[in-house]
């Protein structure tokens, strides 16, 4: 293998009835969930052996009979995962618990995220520790997109709200969030409609996470969707999005002052020509990213391509690109889990619920970026 080529290791449909808009976060060192829509909001603890093979289900829980649009989830601590979805009359999120030896799932709470009737789409969700965390959706109350805070209190199991705030004046679609530091954010999200610009905001809040404040903003005069914003380190971030004019696939990457706030645009690059759909980013290292899309261009083959840049995270190149189905492919959801592994759901055809375990060539001398979810 060369560096950075992804090669396959196994492959399971894991739902033969619907699993569309996959969210996927690592568990432990042989564990990982799966949350999807499609006969209601299903989440599912999924194992793999000491190799990353021999895909399996290890616990299930429908979480609730009706949910649509896109699911986001997070691990919080102690056993804990939030979950975020359209309900069936506003958008909704989750806390589910589930059992570090055994792995069993236990819905404890869920909560109205205050979007009007139909809508709540296009969430991201972060768990911020074992008891808060925090929401960006889309086209929501009074058509704004909206940032909120939640407290979940383990005694009483019960998630109430701490703060909201509104990220655009209209509907907010496409939207992805991401942690720079403890109290500071970054949302990235397009308006409604393929004419509309890249919009990314930077957010702060207080040590109890209320108090939530648009600090700067930036907007890509450009028609862009399907954001996926990544975090690079403290000073720089990225995202991949779809160039709606033509649909071909790009890759930004922005510094991030974390005292003012401000953002600027270093490069962009095109690492698809084709039509690049529902776009999945997960960071390798230090300069190395790994994208999973979907190409309409060519019957919505399932791609993974990995992109690096230079040490000023400038001249950005496409590394590799690997196949992984060659039709009906839709909403990735892709994670880096330990030195040189990578782990994919996605909807496949009719949108049954697919999972891939893959290994990737790591350069010795490379700077992992594997870390733990919290």
């Amino acid at each position: 293998m060369a560096n950075y080529d992804v090669v396959q290791i196994d492959s399971l449909e894991y739902d033969t009835v619907a699993a569309s808009s996959p969210s996927i976060v690592y568990i432990d060192e042989t564990h990982y969930a799966i949350a999807s829509s499609g006969g209601g909001l299903k989440l599912r603890i999924m194992e793999y052996d000491a190799n990353y093979d021999n895909i399996a289900e290890t616990t299930y829980l429908l979480v609730h009979s009706w949910a649509s649009g896109s699911v986001s989830m997070d691990k919080m601590s102690d056993g804990r995962l939030c979950l975020a979805c359209r309900g069936q009359l506003t958008g909704m999120a989750y806390v589910v618990e589930y059992n570090v030896s055994t792995y069993a799932l236990t819905l404890k709470h869920s909560v109205q995220t205050g979007v009007t009737a139909g809508t709540g789409d296009y969430n991201s969700i972060i768990g911020l520790d074992s008891t808060h965390f925090i929401l960006a959706c889309g086209r929501s109350s009074s058509s704004q997109g909206r940032l909120l805070t939640y407290l979940y209190t383990p005694a009483t199991s019960t998630i109430s709200g701490i703060d909201s705030l509104a990220l655009y004046t209209s509907a907010a679609d496409y939207v992805s969030l991401i942690q720079m530091d403890d109290y500071k954010f970054i949302a990235s999200f397009s308006g409604v409609g393929d004419s509309n610009y890249a919009i990314f905001k930077s957010i702060s809040c207080d040590s109890s996470y209320d108090t939530l404040a648009v600090e700067d903003s930036l907007t890509i005069t450009t028609a862009y969707k399907y954001q996926s914003a990544v975090k690079i380190d403290d000073t720089h971030f990225g995202c991949a999005l779809q160039y709606t004019l033509y649909g071909f696939g790009h890759f930004r990457t922005l510094s991030f002052n974390p005292s003012t706030y401000a953002m600027a645009s270093i490069d962009n690059h095109e690492f698809e020509s084709s039509d690049d759909w529902y776009n999945s980013v997960a960071l390798l290292d230090s300069n190395h990213v790994a994208i999973a899309f979907s190409d309409t261009g060519t019957s919505y083959s399932g791609r993974i391509t990995v992109v690096e840049w230079d040490a000023s995270y400038d001249n950005i190149a496409n590394t590799s690109t690997m196949e992984f189905q060659s039709s009906y492919v839709s909403y990735s959801s892709l994670i880096y889990i330990e030195d040189g592994y990578l782990v994919l759901a996605y909807s496949g055809y009719s949108s049954d619920g697919f999972t891939k375990t893959f290994t990737i060539e790591i350069p010795a001398g490379g700077t992992s970026n594997w870390f733990f979810f919290i």
